[in-house]
């Protein structure tokens, strides 16, 4: 799903080939042109969708987004297994074709609570299923039934990157370990949502260390 105006899209509607392929292929050829790799990274907005983009949105728990910015977000829904099922092939289908249009891996966009930092969440993820907050497994279920998804559907070669958000650094340091078994290449450490940012300096120890993410890396 688009999170709002200019994002790129890629849904199992798009195929490989066409004026819209051949966009993608010329952003990588572009973007590789002197050596450098390119990593897509790919999201679903979950419950942060602009209402003015769609009135309605799915996340992991009918949740209202607390209303701290200018845009407006209707109230999300509880997916059903055939909605999560449907977006887990969507973020496995994009992968691919980011692959064959020639980029070199993708990063799974789990932060700033987005839909897949939903699941994670105690705040978004009210459910009492085997995706409920009970435990660690759980919480990454969906978040595993994605990159199982997609490591279906790319060659062997290719990444995954996880932005991890909402969680402890204990709690951290789990996923990290399970997405290690699951075969992902690195983990980009980000956090914050549109209720609450994050960058900022809160503390006096932060700002020497420069870094937001510090205890967690």
């Amino acid at each position: 799903m688009v999170n709002g105006p200019g994002d790129m899209i890629i849904t199992p509607d798009c195929l490989f080939e066409g004026e819209r392929f051949e966009k993608f292929t010329e952003l990588a050829t572009a973007a590789k042109a002197d050596g450098s790799l390119i990593v897509a990274q790919i999201t679903h907005p979950g419950r942060q969708v602009r209402e003015s983009v769609s009135p309605t949105s799915v996340s992991a728990s009918a949740v209202q987004l607390d209303q701290r910015t200018a845009w407006t977000f209707g109230k999300p829904h509880a997916a059903t297994r055939a909605e999560m099922k449907k977006i887990v092939d969507e973020f496995a289908y994009a992968a691919e074709y980011l692959e064959k249009a020639g980029f070199d891996g993708i990063e799974l966009h789990g932060a700033h609570g987005y839909l897949i930092a939903q699941f994670l969440s105690r705040t978004t993820n009210k459910r009492t299923d085997e995706y409920g907050v009970q435990t660690t497994e759980n919480r990454m279920r969906f978040l595993s039934d994605i990159v199982r998804g997609v490591k279906a559907r790319v060659s062997p070669n290719s990444s995954v990157e996880f932005q991890e958000g909402g969680v402890t650094p204990d709690e951290a340091r789990e996923v990290c370990e399970t997405l290690e078994k699951l075969g992902l290449d690195f983990v980009e450490l980000s956090g914050g949502t549109y209720e609450e940012l994050g960058l900022k300096f809160e503390r006096e120890s932060t700002k020497i260390r420069e870094g937001f993410f510090l205890k967690f890396a």
